[in-house]
């Protein structure tokens, strides 16, 4: 039965709150709902004002910083009405300072509330002052009390009742704050000894990290510093490569500009080399290597590079030098060459032709500087000279080459060209999962024709272009065969570096894969790395190319331009491990080492390894166990024509399916 009146007196109580934001205002009503009062809503002071004229509530819940009129401005015109000075006020506020206490006062509030507010605290003041009305009359014989604070003088006129809540609720809110600062102090001691623990995890967590990274680095450089040395120097005398002549003959060229500083290019050859390799052995020859080496190299004494071109093709560059001294270089070279050579007892007698080609005077690129030297040299010992300079004489023999670029160009035009192909093993699954297009010409006079041959000439002539062109439209016509009969596999066409400079090349490709039909994926690229130069041109189109869906890999790898930059920096997808490395695993270990140098280095670039030159069963297994992608050889299978691939693959081992 009390119950039911405490109810019943609750609900006769109406409270008004004035309160600006309406998720505050509805916090409000649902707690003093719930409570059992009657709630009004206004928005702002004035509202509420003219809300208390009107319902005369038995309480007032304002917040002070309100739009329009702020709670203090409101309290104080409740308080100077004789008709609405006895009703409660309470004000809630976000701030504690002393000065906002004061304004209360001044402004003859009865209570206040800090937000965010304590649900049992509102509930004790609104009972209080709905419980207790007339202890908060405010008489008209009060007195005022004044007082002093932070040096300024105050004057309040609020009952001493209304002061001593006031004071109270600073007290109880004072104490409220303290309890939350302990416990938010608590909280953060907390916070701080579980971050010093994950710190502590974090670091011996980085502490570990960072000592894997040191040895995957070093292993990572161990593995650039050794595919470094196969790309610029060669394997078996340590001198500079071909590679690295051409790239030292490319960087004078540029340095030179337009000063036009002149500069020899000596190239070397041992006569009758092939027969001391034949006479005491291939290990005996690479001996009497190494030894021709050394000597040339005390003769130059670090002032000019030497470097070897090929098995028994050295190469002197020589900056800074005319006519006249480079052939005094060379007499000097015969003649230290004279002396004879100690090898496993026997005195060795080695003879040398030596080409000599200058600059500016016989050109001013790099290809055509080292072909005249060697065009000299060839001359040389054709001729039985010890040492010849080159010639504008000597290209004038090259009229069989001639006459082939016109054979060359009519046979592109008149599709005489043979396409033939070479299958690809993935060596996980073994299945067939691609094939490299190769291009043969059956010349009607000379029969077949080496692409070793008709290549440079195609390049040189400026037919390069249409044939490269050739050789993309038969082998998309042949994936659109293939695709017919559901053999689906990716089929790779060589492009050099002509081909990268080509305006027109993207859109041809592009336009053959639209008008037959075919997949991005199915056609795919393979480039020497000779083609890999710092020019933005070659860049942007193997971009695009890679962009359309295309893969493409580096072919030859090890015997041209291997510079690490180009790796990282060169839109690849794999890369093709030469074959002069792979015929030798089995018996060399240099090239063993040079091989799982290039897989560790491929699998840290995330590149896939297409080892050629696979020509037995042991390479093969052995390729399998280091890891190597895909494998192509005559173990696989030799070159055949494109039209014999099918009558091919129903009758082998190897089959097609998609590598895993």
């Amino acid at each position: 039965m009390k119950k039911e009146k405490s109810a019943m007196t609750k609900q006769s109580k109406e409270i008004l709150v004035v309160e600006d934001s309406p998720v505050q205002a509805e916090t409000l009503r649902r707690v003093l709902f719930e409570n059992g009062y009657k709630v009004i809503l206004a928005k702002n002071g004035a509202e509420g004002l003219e809300t208390i004229r009107k319902k005369k509530p038995d309480l007032i819940i304002s917040d002070i910083l309100m739009p329009v009129m702020d709670g203090y401005q409101m309290c104080g015109k409740i308080k100077q009405s004789a008709e609405l000075r006895n009703i409660p006020v309470l004000l809630l506020t976000q701030l504690v300072e002393p000065e906002e206490v004061i304004r209360g006062l001044e402004s003859g509030a009865d209570n206040y509330l800090t937000k965010p507010f304590n649900e049992v605290f509102l509930l004790s003041k609104v009972k209080t002052l709905l419980e207790n009305p007339y202890r908060f009359k405010n008489r008209p014989d009060r007195k005022s009390i004044e007082f002093e604070y932070d040096g300024k003088r105050y004057e309040v006129h609020s009952g001493r009742s209304q002061t001593l809540s006031y004071l109270i609720s600073t007290y109880q809110n004072a104490v409220l704050k303290t309890k939350e600062v302990e416990s938010a102090r608590e909280e953060l001691r907390n916070i701080n000894e579980r971050l010093e623990e994950k710190v502590k995890e974090r670091t011996a967590a980085l502490i570990s990290l960072n000592e894997d990274l040191s040895l995957e680095v070093a292993e990572r450089k161990k593995a650039e510093e050794t595919i470094r040395r196969m790309a610029y120097f060669d394997s078996l005398t340590s001198l500079p490569n071909k590679t690295h002549l051409y790239q030292y003959i490319s960087n004078v060229l540029t340095e030179n500009g337009s000063q036009k500083r002149p500069f020899a290019l000596l190239m070397l050859d041992l006569n009758r080399f092939h027969e001391i390799n034949e006479a005491l052995g291939y290990h005996q020859g690479n001996d009497l290597l190494k030894i021709v080496g050394v000597r040339l190299q005390s003769l130059l004494n670090d002032i000019y590079m030497l470097a070897r071109c090929n098995a028994d093709v050295f190469a002197v560059m020589m900056p800074g030098v005319g006519s006249e001294y480079a052939v005094h270089l060379a007499r000097e070279i015969l003649k230290i060459l004279d002396e004879p050579f100690d090898l496993s007892g026997l005195k060795l007698y080695v003879q040398a032709s030596i080409g000599i080609s200058l600059f500016p005077g016989h050109g001013n690129e790099t290809d055509i500087i080292v072909r005249r030297a060697e065009m000299a040299m060839h001359r040389a010992k054709k001729e039985s000279n010890a040492y010849s300079l080159f010639n504008e004489e000597f290209e004038n023999g090259t009229s069989r080459r001639l006459a082939m670029a016109g054979d060359l160009r009519y046979a592109i035009e008149n599709n005489e060209l043979i396409l033939y192909c070479q299958p690809k093993v993935d060596l996980k699954s073994g299945l067939i999962c691609g094939a490299e297009a190769l291009l043969r010409w059956q010349h009607a006079k000379h029969g077949m024709v080496s692409p070793i041959e008709f290549i440079p000439i195609a390049e040189n002539t400026g037919l390069i272009k249409p044939l490269t062109y050739w050789v993309l439209d038969a082998a998309v016509r042949q994936c659109f065969a293939w695709q017919k009969e559901n053999v689906e596999i990716p089929l790779a066409v060589n492009l050099s570096v002509r081909n990268l400079h080509d305006p027109l090349l993207i859109d041809k490709i592009k336009g053959m894969l639209i008008t037959w039909g075919i997949k991005p994926s199915g056609l795919e690229v393979e480039l020497t790395e000779s083609a890999f130069t710092e020019d933005s041109a070659v860049y942007n189109t193997l971009t695009q190319i890679r962009n359309m869906g295309i893969n493409i890999y580096i072919d030859d790898f090890g015997t041209g331009y291997s510079s690490l930059s180009y790796l990282q920096r060169l839109p690849i997808n794999a890369i093709k491990v030469d074959k002069s490395f792979v015929f030798d695993m089995t018996k060399n270990e240099k090239s063993m080492n040079i091989i799982n140098s290039t897989l560790g280095l491929a699998r840290n670039m995330g590149l896939k390894v297409v080892a050629e030159g696979v020509e037995d069963k042991d390479i093969y297994n052995m390729l399998l166990d280091l890891g190597c992608n895909e494998a192509q050889g005559y173990y696989i299978s030799k070159p055949m024509p494109i039209e014999q691939f099918q009558g091919w693959l129903e009758k082998s081992p190897w089959k097609i399916g998609r590598a895993v």
